[in-house]
């Protein structure tokens, strides 16, 4: 049986998400603001404990803490998603999507939808990408940029629009899980995607079947 201490170790990879919805909790109609901190405290002491690095869980702990957390990393994708469409966004710059034709299927850049910097009304704003360290955040098919430099980046387009693809073929609760569980292999993907990419624009971008198709492995 799994030590407490590990498992509560364990959750500090999930404790991200889990503090971004103590600030920004998903409204639900079925429940009042009450209940939905209810739900939060009962796993509140995990976060508390957490003080050790992730990868010192098992594989067993990871697990277990990814199917708790998992619903929880899933509604705040969702809410988030919800609230980066109703700030504004826009389709990908003509610019990028040349940049990007022949190695991106044009079904998925048709739909992705993008904007800069977190919606004011989300309560951390831009400090959610300082939490989680990151330079864009795909949530589903809409990616919030930090900045604009960043949006210019076609490759950075490539990493976030196979993670696109990742909710594509998993849908969002199993992708939380997948990324609490396993962050590591899921960003490998979207990386080796970025890679591949660099390597087809150096060898003159040659006229293919959509490239990022080939990622398709999970």
């Amino acid at each position: 049986m799994i030590e407490v201490r590990v498992l509560l170790s364990a959750f500090r990879r999930a404790a991200v998400c889990l503090l971004l919805l103590s600030g920004v909790a998903p409204a639900r109609a079925d429940i009042g603001q009450a209940q939905r901190y209810a739900d939060l405290q009962a796993i509140a002491p995990m976060i508390a404990a957490g003080v050790e690095l992730w990868r010192k869980a098992t594989d067993t702990g990871r697990e277990r803490i990814a199917v708790v957390a998992a619903p929880y990393l899933a509604q705040w994708i969702t809410t988030a998603r919800t609230d980066s469409i109703a700030a504004g966004t826009q389709p990908i710059p003509p610019a990028i999507r040349t940049q990007l034709a022949g190695y991106v299927p044009t079904l998925v850049m048709d739909r992705v939808r993008y904007r800069i910097g977190w919606p004011e009304s989300q309560g951390l704003q831009s400090d959610v990408f300082r939490l989680l360290q990151a330079r864009a955040i795909t949530l589903e098919d809409v990616i919030v940029f930090r900045n604009k430099d960043i949006a210019a980046d076609p490759a950075i387009w490539v990493h976030e629009l196979l993670h696109v693809q990742q909710y594509d073929r998993w849908g969002v609760e199993e992708f939380a899980r997948r990324y609490l569980r396993a962050p590591d292999d899921i960003e490998t993907e979207a990386w080796d995607a970025t890679a591949g990419y660099r390597m087809w624009t150096l060898e003159g971008r040659p006229s293919t079947q959509a490239r990022s198709a080939t990622h398709d492995r999970r």
